[in-house]
């Protein structure tokens, strides 16, 4: 009997290992075949310009997140012209509007030592998606001398270029952050300063070290990695173990993953309404859909919720000397 037992046991282990494989993999076809390429398509129509979670400032975090509140209520209003012809679009009575995502955004630059004045600051978001945060970031910090974003799914376009996080196009010590650190650090040919910013997307990567080593290259020292993403618990620690291999400090980490369940609260709402909308084919894949932005009731969110899963904002800044031998310019 504990012999039987003992097999049972282990082909459970293994079931339930394949399983979760295979659902991971699935998972990360979906994204990449279906939900991004869908987007791009829909976006005019459906309004769903944003693929992250969201983050919502609470009673706990209001003082902390004073300035990106005061910036992103200046800058996201919609006019009500916007507001009707959404309504008009959708049939939806409650529009909510983007401010989880722009919050989401806000939060790992306002981290960054001067948030409140980034005057002449050029920003590289490396898995900039379709660009929409470009756009907010682009209203929100009219100050800033230009904004570039990489991915590797994206239509590249002005503003973006099409890339891999695990090599970036970019020079040796291009980047750094802004005019503080003027008298310290030498000019690059445009005279810019550059930070890296990076939302919601290192955890599709398939080896997150490469990535932060490819921060620390590209970055000056002094240069600064504004960071926001989620993990398994456990996980946290090889990621800081990774950042500090690639000679990035830990200037600041937070654990937001409360802001980011009420952020869920209020962006999933708005895509369950924008997923009865949706064309039949689209709708039988309601519960990927649901799953991927981490809707109540489904076992992403519910990750969240037992803490199995938490969402950190983390400002790194780089220590590492300059080099010498250069990668060509994107």
């Amino acid at each position: 009997m504990g012999r039987f037992s003992n097999v049972l046991q282990k082909l459970w282990f293994y079931s339930y290992n394949i399983f979760d494989i295979l659902y991971k993999l699935w998972f990360y076809c979906f994204d990449r075949i279906i939900l991004y390429p869908m987007v791009r398509c829909l976006t005019p129509t459906i309004d769903m310009q944003f693929m992250n979670l969201g983050y919502w400032p609470n009673e706990t975090t209001t003082n902390l997140d004073k300035k990106m509140i005061e910036v992103v209520n200046k800058y996201s209003t919609l006019s009500d012209s916007n507001r009707s012809l959404l309504k008009e679009r959708l049939n939806i009575s409650n529009i909510d509007s983007n401010r989880p995502h722009y919050y989401l955004y806000e939060k790992p630059l306002s981290m960054h030592p001067q948030y409140s004045s980034l005057n002449n600051l050029s920003i590289l978001e490396v898995g900039c998606g379709h660009g929409n945060g470009i756009k907010w970031i682009r209203r929100s910090h009219p100050e800033i001398s230009s904004i570039k974003g990489l991915d590797i799914c994206a239509k590249p376009n002005q503003y973006i270029v099409q890339g891999d996080a695990h090599d970036l196009p970019f020079s040796n010590n291009l980047f750094d952050i802004s005019q503080f650190y003027s008298n310290l650090l030498k000019y690059d040919s445009n005279n810019n300063y550059y930070l890296v910013l990076n939302v919601e997307s290192s955890h599709l990567y398939s080896d997150c070290s490469i990535f932060f080593k490819e921060c620390s290259r590209v970055l000056k020292q002094g240069g600064y990695l504004c960071w926001i993403d989620l993990r398994y618990n456990i996980q946290m620690s090889d990621v800081y173990r990774q950042a500090e291999k690639a000679e990035l400090r830990r200037e600041y980490c937070y654990d937001v993953t409360d802001n980011v369940i009420q952020g869920i609260q209020r962006t999933s709402a708005r895509y369950d309404e924008i997923l009865k909308k949706l064309p039949l084919l689209m709708r039988i894949l309601s519960s990927s859909f649901r799953s991927t932005y981490c809707a109540p009731g489904t076992k992403s969110y519910g990750r969240l919720l037992k803490r199995e899963k938490s969402y950190y904002a983390v400002l790194w800044k780089n220590m590492k000397m300059c080099q010498t031998t250069k990668k060509n310019n994107a």
